[in-house]
């Protein structure tokens, strides 16, 4: 079940909630864990059987993203595994 995937840790911060998404999570179980339950909105596919990773990665086009931008612009941070096994966490300004 990777429901219980979505849920992950919420930050707040203001106004802006950061929301930590682990592999598998499907863009219909975000919805139902996180934004429903948390009475949060944010950028995410119009297709519930979407996966939010490949969403994030492919640019991610969604309902909000006129006024908030595609998925991508919206990452924090991102733990990347490379080809070599080398696991990164890599955010904004690293090279």
């Amino acid at each position: 079940n990777s429901t219980s995937r979505s849920s992950g840790t919420t930050t707040h911060t203001g106004i802006q909630t950061t929301v930590v998404i682990e592999p598998g999570v499907r863009v219909e179980e975000f919805f139902l864990q996180v934004l429903d339950q948390k009475g949060h909105a944010g950028v995410v596919a119009d297709a519930a059987r979407v996966g939010m990773g490949g969403f994030i990665m492919g640019g991610g086009y969604g309902l909000l993203s006129r006024k908030y931008g595609l998925g991508i612009d919206n990452v924090v941070r991102l733990r990347v595994v490379l080809t070599s096994g080398i696991v990164l966490d890599v955010q904004q300004g690293d090279d």
